[in-house]
């Protein structure tokens, strides 16, 4: 054996050497934040939500039972995605239904 096993800098030598800088944990434990996180996944399909819509979107979240879930899930993402194509559906439904009335003369 070339060292002693005793001294940790025999068995894992560049743990302590000082030319290897000490990189940032992947893993840090805590909790994520999850409205910034809600937000920049929201961001991918060019749409920012305002602080009502986020509350929307978490409650909405929260009622399918996709909190518990890793954020980094496929079906979390998908699951934003589908809202926010019901948001868009909903507003384009509503925007005709009000075009319909003006167009009829009605207030």
């Amino acid at each position: 054996m070339p060292g002693d096993l005793r001294d940790p800098t025999q068995s894992v030598p560049y743990h302590y050497d000082p030319k290897y800088d000490r990189g940032a944990n992947p893993f840090e434990p805590g909790a994520t934040n999850l409205e910034n996180y809600l937000q920049t996944v929201v961001l991918e399909r060019g749409v920012k939500l305002s602080p009502e819509r986020m509350g929307d979107l978490v409650h909405h979240m929260i009622a399918k039972g996709f909190l518990h879930r890793n954020p980094g899930d496929e079906s979390f993402r998908n699951e934003i995605f589908k809202y926010l194509d019901n948001i868009k559906k909903a507003k384009k439904i509503a925007s005709m239904w009000v075009r319909g009335l003006n167009q009829n003369g009605r207030s």
